[in-house]
């Protein structure tokens, strides 16, 4: 009697296999990362979009160097709220890996991380929502891990991107959540990342997890009938995203408070997408050399995706609507349908006006969610009509097809990143602003670098204790601080004539110098010759700075102290933001409830949805 050929693996070793290939995968693609982990980026690469590194920089020099949280930023613009910026990583899960492993290691671990989980969340979103095999799903995230979409974003210098890559995870922990696993109640963890990382996608997010929900649910296995599941589904999607707004409170508490104060100019270029579907496509495919990536690097996937509609309709066509969707928003307002105006006008979110990166992401996941499918009914015709053998060899052929090219390529990328030894700190030179002359005035300093300017970028600066005027965003702060020296169109520099010091006095007759500086605090040695003198310090006035003597007054927008008597003072300013403290309560307090109550729910919602299945 002949028994049924035991496979080699169980579909739990299986899974296990492809959790270390997508490990693997992803180490071996950031390869140069650990090579030499102290690599700082090169400056060719775009000297002004290390943004994010100086953030990363400011909180491990602020906590390490001062024990301080970086409230108030003395690096950026003669001083604007840290907290409220929306381009600083946030007291978030991000803060962590710069806290532990410095700035520059951190980052590399943060986009190896997302690497990693998003590659997981694809594969997991394949195995439990659509049921397929364990090789098909973690082709379908090797596919996520190895595209060009996060490479050619971080080669343009976008390090505060990685949280796009985890659109997967999102999905597959609010599927979790809604099944009523304890895993699920980690979705609210990751849309506060999105929020702390200034890329508003938790809404995405939640838009997303919302549809991919009814659209992914496996066939003929409803957790609950009818009414009863979408309404669970509805209000998952509401506490999970209210839960993750809530714990990015001290963040969001003082960016509004900003935006609502005035102290910004909102500067909106108008929503910006790609401007066809060819340049969307190109996009997704850009490298060089085209002629091979083209082809190989969306081409294959795309034949794939196409035949996953022919041959499984019912579980392909879901994820195609949902790639369908995120290239209808990538389009901005050249699209046919104008969706961005679902976002355009909200509070916050309006500053989202590049929709083409936001939801590239988006149909990046779809596209490897028809991958999978399409892989999945190939091994099975395969098998079915040539044998194991046949099944595998065409797998193979596949799977090299699909995953060489691009993976070839995304290396190459990641290989330029971070090519240059990192700049010795230094701090031995004065603080002081440096600005190009002629992109001084307000409207004009918004993301700008010369080719022909030497390579000198923010990071470059902080490191030795220099600050730099320059932004890299849409909100663009006033500066009334004056710059202490000149960058020409040409590179020259030269003195600033207005420029009168870090401390100075605007009436009356006084003296005084920086005796320390840090990211909350300004220690002031002042001599005061007359009486109601305004001593003048050279940074953004905020009514939130608090003085150990004088009073706290704005001096045409510049920080200033009045009502000092007459003699030689040491002055200690504090800045102190109780809407921080306030978030972090909210924060905490939304912490301890979600976890607290949420084992005991989902208990709760498993036992009814076993009584349904049951009477069922």
């Amino acid at each position: 009697m002949q028994t049924a050929a035991t496979p080699l693996l169980t579909e739990r070793g299986q899974d296990r296999l492809s959790v270390v290939f997508l490990l693997v995968l992803t180490l071996l693609l950031t390869r140069s990362f650990w090579l030499d982990p102290f690599a700082a980026p090169a400056p060719t690469v775009d000297p002004d979009a290390l943004q994010q590194l100086s953030f990363s920089f400011s909180i491990v020099d602020a906590v390490t160097r001062h024990g301080e949280v970086p409230l108030w930023n003395p690096y950026f613009g003669g001083g604007v709220p840290w907290a409220g910026f929306h381009y600083n990583p946030g007291l978030s899960l991000i803060t962590p890996f710069h806290l532990l492993f410095g700035e520059l290691v951190g980052v590399k671990l943060l986009i190896w991380t997302a690497l990693f989980l998003g590659a997981l969340g694809c594969h997991f979103t394949l195995r439990r929502s659509l049921d397929l095999a364990p090789l098909p799903s973690c082709l379908a995230g090797a596919v996520h891990a190895a595209a060009f979409w996060m490479p050619t974003r971080m080669r343009g210098g976008g390090h505060d991107e990685i949280v796009l890559l985890l659109v997967p995870l999102a999905v597959f922990l609010f599927h979790e959540l809604v099944r009523g696993r304890w895993l699920g109640l980690l979705l609210p963890l990751l849309y506060s990342a999105a929020f702390a990382q200034a890329k508003f996608t938790a809404f995405l997010f939640a838009f997303i997890a919302l549809l991919s929900w009814f659209a992914l649910r496996p066939p003929g296995q409803p957790t609950w009938p009818g009414r009863q599941r979408a309404a669970w589904v509805v209000a998952a999607w509401a506490l999970s995203f209210g839960a993750g707004v809530f714990l990015s409170m001290g963040k969001l508490l003082p960016l509004l408070d900003l935006v609502s104060r005035d102290l910004v100019d909102q500067q909106t270029y108008g929503p910006r997408g790609f401007s066809s579907v060819r340049q969307l496509v190109r996009f997704m495919a850009h490298s060089t050399p085209p002629e091979t990536n083209l082809p190989f690097g969306i081409g294959l996937h795309a034949s794939l995706a196409f035949l996953a509609l022919l041959l499984r309709p019912r579980i392909a066509f879901p994820a195609a609507a949902i790639a369908l969707v995120a290239a209808l928003f990538a389009l901005g307002p050249n699209s046919p349908i104008p969706l961005y105006l679902l976002t355009k006008d909200l509070p916050v979110f309006s500053m989202m006006t590049s929709y083409g990166k936001y939801w590239n992401s988006t149909l990046l996941f779809g596209l490897c969610v028809l991958v999978g499918i399409a892989y999945a009914a190939i091994q099975r015709l395969a098998a079915a009509r040539g044998g194991p053998r046949l099944a595998a060899a065409l797998c193979c052929v596949l799977f090299a097809g699909l995953i060489v090219s691009p993976a070839l390529t995304s290396t190459r990328i990641y290989d330029g990143l971070f090519p240059e030894p990192e700049v010795a700190t230094d701090h031995s030179e004065p603080f002081h602003h440096v600005a190009i002359a002629s992109f001084w005035g307000l409207a004009d300093r918004y993301r700008f670098h010369h080719a022909d300017l030497p390579p000198l970028n923010q990071y470059y600066y902080l490191k030795r204790g220099v600050g730099m005027i320059t932004w890299y965003g849409n909100l663009v702060f006033a500066e009334h601080a004056v710059p202490r020296l000149w960058i020409s169109d040409a590179g020259e520099v030269s003195p600033n004539g207005a420029y009168r010091g870090e401390v100075s006095c605007s009436t009356g007759s006084c003296t005084g110098r920086l005796a320390g500086l840090s990211y909350n605090e300004i220690q002031l040695e002042v001599d005061v010759e007359e009486p109601a003198s305004t001593v003048v310090v050279n940074f953004n006035h905020d009514d939130r700075w608090q003085t150990t003597a004088g009073r706290v007054i704005a001096d045409e927008g510049r920080l200033a102290l009045s009502d000092l008597p007459v003699g030689r003072h040491e002055v200690v300013l504090r800045f102190r933001d109780p809407l921080f403290l306030v978030g972090l309560a909210l924060a905490g307090a939304t912490l301890l409830g979600w976890f607290g109550a949420g084992p005991s729910l989902l208990r709760r919602l498993r036992s009814g949805a076993a009584e349904v299945r049951g009477t069922g």
